[in-house]
């Protein structure tokens, strides 16, 4: 009897201890949300896309992300020629990330590729904040036993394209790639507003995205109503598009 009590004691004791400790220990804080101040149109109307040169745009980003000079940086291609500038923030309230800012013959604005940190957005936060985007691009990217999903949403009026690419997944696997609510995205261009067809010249035109990519317009559909009714088109509808 004695030795039941003893071993219940101990039990009782052990969860009386963990029970005390929760009691005591500090709530980890919640995680940051994605601003929607992120995407702030305020920021994007000071660029002057076809226009800005690099000094124009250096001085622009310094002045908008407060940062330095010397934090802002800029690659030269083989004629000397500045082919893009980008900078870093780490702001919590703003549009925090990766810039990278991308000209045509080293002097006129393309477009501002953005790359975030944590959080990153999912779809259903950037539509929420952005609205309805007017098109949208979903298809199969096909390598040697390998698939991804390629997404883009094209804001042609605003000039802003938001973008994912999915991991490579093994042809051995049963379930390929899909499109739902909480897909994380962690890409976004911003070229100068226009015509859908522009808008996707603008972003493959320059930078390192790879050319092709530019043919996908031609699987360009228009909003259908939600998430979840995108609908993906197969590899082979891709490389149809291509000339």
């Amino acid at each position: 009897m004695s030795a039941f009590f003893s071993v219940r004691g101990r039990y009782i004791l052990y969860f009386t201890l963990l029970a005390i400790l929760a009691g005591c220990s500090v709530p980890l804080p919640p995680s940051q949300p994605f601003s929607c101040v992120r995407l702030t149109e305020t920021h994007w109307i000071e660029f002057n896309f076809g226009v800005d040169s690099p000094d124009d745009v250096i001085s622009t980003a310094i002045r908008l992300w407060e940062t330095e000079r010397g934090q802002v940086q800029s690659m030269l291609n083989v004629d000397d020629e500045i082919m893009n500038v980008w900078w870093q923030s780490d702001a919590e309230v703003g549009i925090g990330g990766t810039y990278q800012a991308w000209f045509r013959g080293g002097q006129q604005l393309i477009k501002i590729n953005v790359r975030w940190g944590h959080p990153k957005p999912t779809i259903t936060q950037l539509v929420d904040c952005l609205g309805i985007p007017e098109h949208y691009i979903a298809f199969y990217d096909q390598a040697p036993e390998a698939i991804r999903l390629r997404l883009v949403l094209l804001y042609s009026e605003k000039g802003i394209i938001v973008r994912y690419d999915s991991p490579y997944t093994s042809f051995l696997r049963p379930n390929l790639p899909e499109i739902h609510p909480d897909v994380r995205i962690d890409k976004l261009s911003v070229v100068a507003p226009g015509s859908p067809d522009q808008v996707v010249t603008d972003l493959y035109s320059v930078g390192n995205e790879g050319s092709v990519y530019k043919y996908s317009a031609c699987l360009r559909k228009p909003w259908p109503g939600s998430i979840n009714a995108m609908e993906i088109e197969p590899a082979a509808e891709f490389h149809r598009c291509i000339p």
